[in-house]
């Protein structure tokens, strides 16, 4: 829309110019006669104007000057100068051409040319500012999409291994929970084989995804963890990328679990007024913190460069630890 907009502004201006510069040749020119020309012959004027704006945007600039040949441009605009004055000289016939004034022929053709060649060159910068604005929008978009991606990638098989862990010690301690515990894998399976490939799920796909890994967990520690999980709000009407919280949960278990006196987990999850209120506190041992373990923190680092890539300052996430219990509140802003 913009491109036909000044292309049609621009025609008019172009075919407005003989007009505007009419009382400057009559003035210089009153003393010569002019030979009379049909209308046909003044529309070449208009038609040559025409001729040099898309010369110059289509041709001069893209081939000549944004490839650093400049003293070529230059030429070819002189070109250009001589072939319009040439043009108006025949267009304007005058009998005594020797005794017109020398500004006769710069409002002629060097004025509506340099003026035709400001208006083209400022449309060629125009469209390729935003062209370029265009494709750095793609390419941004192809790089985040492709990050998420490797993001996702690492979360998965993380959560996996930490999933078969749990199934691996009901096995083999609560062998009467191991077929609910299949049945809760199966659903966690499905949403990270089938539902995070999508760009976003519903809300409440994501919390029942929490609910049934929450669960899992909590058939694995039974009695010797204690884990409260509450959830309020309405889910169905927002939408959330997902796998999303699940590493904050992930490090809960992963954190407030072993050598820790009654070890506790509490996660609550809220939508209030367009807005997800979460949070996860546990407990946790200092003396833990220096673990073997090289994959410690992946999940966290993942989820906190996912969400400055997707929300931005739409997002406020604090982490922070006091008297051996862990924090982290997350207000998302939802869409």
């Amino acid at each position: 829309m913009f491109a036909v907009l000044f292309h049609v502004t621009s025609w008019v201006l172009i075919f407005s110019i003989p007009f505007f510069l009419r009382p400057n040749i009559e003035a210089a020119t009153t003393h010569v006669r002019r030979v009379p020309q049909p209308p046909s012959v003044q529309a070449v004027f208009r038609l040559l104007l025409i001729a040099v704006f898309y010369l110059n945007a289509y041709i001069l600039i893209p081939f000549l000057l944004q490839k650093k040949k400049v003293a070529w441009y230059i030429v070819s605009l002189v070109g250009v100068f001589a072939v319009v004055l040439l043009v108006m000289l025949m267009v304007n016939r005058y009998e005594d051409v020797e005794s017109i004034p020398w500004r006769v022929p710069f409002f002629i053709s060097v004025f509506p040319t340099l003026f035709i060649l400001a208006i083209s060159t400022t449309y060629r910068f125009i469209i390729d500012n935003v062209k370029n604005e265009r494709n750095l929008k793609e390419r941004q978009t192809e790089h985040l999409k492709t990050e998420l991606s490797f993001l996702r990638s690492q979360v998965s098989p993380h959560f996996m291994f930490n999933v078969l862990n749990s199934a691996v010690s009901l096995a083999r301690v609560r062998s009467t929970q191991l077929e609910p515990t299949l049945i809760k894998l199966s659903h966690l399976l499905r949403y990270m084989l089938y539902e995070s490939d999508e760009d976003k799920v519903s809300l409440t796909k994501e919390r029942e995804y929490l609910q049934n890994y929450i669960d899992l967990q909590q058939l694995r520690f039974a009695d010797s963890v204690h884990i409260e999980f509450s959830s309020s709000g309405s889910f169905d009407s927002y939408l959330i990328e997902p796998m999303l919280l699940i590493p904050f949960v992930e490090n809960a278990f992963k954190h407030g679990i072993g050598f820790i006196d009654k070890p506790e987990i509490h996660i609550r999850m809220e939508e209030r007024a367009g807005e997800l209120h979460f949070e996860v506190k546990n407990k946790f041992n200092p003396a833990n913190q220096g673990s073997n373990d090289k994959h410690s923190g992946i999940g966290l680092v993942n989820v906190e460069r996912r969400l400055n890539l997707l929300y931005g300052n739409e997002h406020k996430l604090t982490i922070s630890n006091n008297n051996n219990w862990f924090y982290i509140n997350l207000i998302l802003q939802l869409r």
